[in-house]
């Protein structure tokens, strides 16, 4: 999983601070290479193969929405224990910036279909 860096940005004007923002990031590099002769996605100069459960996620009182961060968070963990963070999760159109981060947090590699 990738280390993720906090960052804090200000914008200075004639002294004052009129806005700020605080965020995250993290660095990857994803490529296409040559691995045993096949091509194939590499992640951080290492070939990766995907694999895992397609986990679309479930909840009785939302169907494909979580209740809460809290909930998506706790089935994101056990997600990557079970399968020792190789897993991807279906998503429609539309992701929450919520959502990204958590996937991000929790070192997993999001892909969409």
């Amino acid at each position: 999983s990738p280390h993720l860096y906090d960052l804090k940005v200000r914008l200075i004007s004639d002294g004052a601070t009129p806005d700020r923002v605080r965020s995250y990031f993290g660095m990857r590099s994803v490529s296409l290479g040559k691995h045993e002769g096949h091509t194939r996605i590499f992640l951080n100069g290492r070939p990766l193969f995907m694999f895992g459960p397609l986990d679309q996620g479930w909840w009785p009182d939302g169907l494909y929405t979580a209740p809460s961060d809290e909930a998506l968070r706790h089935d994101l963990e056990v997600l990557k224990r079970a399968m020792a963070g190789k897993a991807s999760r279906g998503f429609g159109d539309l992701l929450h910036a919520t959502t990204v981060s958590l996937f991000h947090k929790a070192g997993l590699i999001m892909a969409r279909s």
